[in-house]
């Protein structure tokens, strides 16, 4: 099936390698995702997406703090 329509190709879905490793520390942290996208300059929607694509990967679980952080 052909697709119609490509669903949040507005947002930049590349992350490099160290990113991720970063990002997973600050997750672990507590640093809320508003405060991650700014120390990676992008969208807080980004970071978010990348939260999902990590839980689903079982490489960052869940916070009592959820998105919002500490």
């Amino acid at each position: 099936m052909e697709a119609d329509y490509i669903m949040l190709e507005q947002f930049n879905h590349g992350w490099s390698n160290q990113q991720i490793n970063d990002f997973r520390e600050m997750w672990k942290a507590g640093i809320s995702v508003e405060n991650i996208a700014k120390v990676f300059k992008r969208k807080p929607q980004e970071v978010v997406l990348l939260v999902y694509d990590q839980a689903e990967k079982r490489k960052v679980s869940p916070r009592s703090s959820g998105l919002e952080g500490l």
